[in-house]
């Protein structure tokens, strides 16, 4: 199997994956950059499956912001508080996209 990994918090072993009925973007509030993921499908670890599963996207968004990596702004600037918002703001808006337009649970196919 090829290197996957989760697409909501991205562990090292998804378990399977959801498709996309259409595409999911999202353009960031900092850089104003599309992160634009098209219509593939979403691979999930177990703990993921599981929210997605029961659809239970906040308790998704707090996994995948816990075990984001920290904003490259130092804890004292001004705009690590914006960049940890933006962050929060940006998932928010892609897991909502997702919740809106996922299949059912297929075994990963990557």
């Amino acid at each position: 199997m090829p290197d996957t990994r989760c697409d909501f918090c991205d562990a090292s072993d998804p378990v399977g994956e959801y498709p996309v009925s259409a595409p999911v973007a999202t353009t960031s509030p900092v850089s104003g950059r599309t992160d634009d993921r098209g219509d593939r499908p979403w691979a999930a670890c177990q703990a993921c499956a599981d929210l997605v599963d029961a659809d239970r996207f906040g308790d998704l968004l707090e996994r995948s912001l816990a075990f984001a990596p920290e904003p490259a702004a130092d804890r004292s600037d001004p705009l690590y508080g914006f960049a940890k918002a933006s962050l929060r703001e940006q998932r928010a808006d892609l897991f909502a996209q997702v919740a809106l337009v996922h299949g059912p649970r297929r075994p990963l196919t990557r």
